[in-house]
């Protein structure tokens, strides 16, 4: 399987966005780039690979910055049109921080604005704040699949026990006891935050040094 990724906003939306793209030459098109990474990938899988060789393409549906820079569901929309529609992607998977998540211009899910774009036969998954069995079977009324991220790493049997119907035998709170029965890796458990039940990655980003980031134009690599 290969998944490609687009998850990063500045690197994203240099490529899709209409504001950011700052080529002249044949990038200058928004979605160019990541049409011919597609492409590109297709081509080594038909010529290397066996027959159902799984490729996907995982994105963030909306991704502003406080300065205005990113990329909006508009842009990502019609990306994803093109995408599925000239190349047999086996699915879409959207990157949301909560599964029902909207756009600040819509009534509609992020997932609801997507999937009538793709091509018939790719599959959309979803991830975002599904917690227990009750939020798993309610995202499947967005989504073909579901998955899980937080839930999974709290209770390692978190999808076995949605599919067994046992919601009452599901960890939902992480402990000190859940981090070493879970066998978390050190640097997991570095930044688990036990109240929040989420990653605080802002932890280990005060340790970075930012002094020896590349800049790029007005963005930092």
């Amino acid at each position: 399987m290969k998944k490609l990724s687009g998850k990063v906003t500045f690197k994203h939306g240099a490529v899709i966005s209409n504001r950011m793209v700052q080529h002249k030459d044949k990038w200058g098109e928004a979605n160019a780039f990541p049409m011919a990474v597609a492409n590109a990938v297709f081509g080594v899988v038909k010529k290397y690979a066996f027959d159902n060789f799984i490729i996907g393409y995982r994105i963030g549906p909306e991704e502003i910055n406080p300065d205005n820079v990113g990329y909006t569901w508009h842009e990502t929309t019609k990306l994803i049109d093109k995408l599925t529609n000239k190349f047999d992607f086996d699915y879409i998977h959207l990157s949301l921080p909560d599964y029902k998540s909207k756009p600040k211009d819509s009534n509609k899910t992020f997932a609801e604005l997507v999937r009538p774009v793709m091509g018939q036969d790719t599959k959309l998954i979803i991830v975002g704040n599904v917690m227990n069995q009750a939020d798993a079977e309610d995202a499947l009324n967005y989504t073909d699949l579901v998955t899980a991220g937080r839930a999974q790493i709290i209770n390692a049997s978190f999808s076995a026990k949605v599919v067994a119907g046992e919601d009452d035998k599901i960890i939902k709170k992480m402990s000190a006891q859940e981090e070493e029965s879970q066998v978390l890796t050190p640097g997991l458990r570095e930044v688990m935050d036990i109240n929040t039940n989420r990653p605080n990655w802002g932890k280990k980003l005060k340790e970075v040094d930012c002094s020896k980031a590349i800049k790029v134009g007005e963005y930092f690599y």
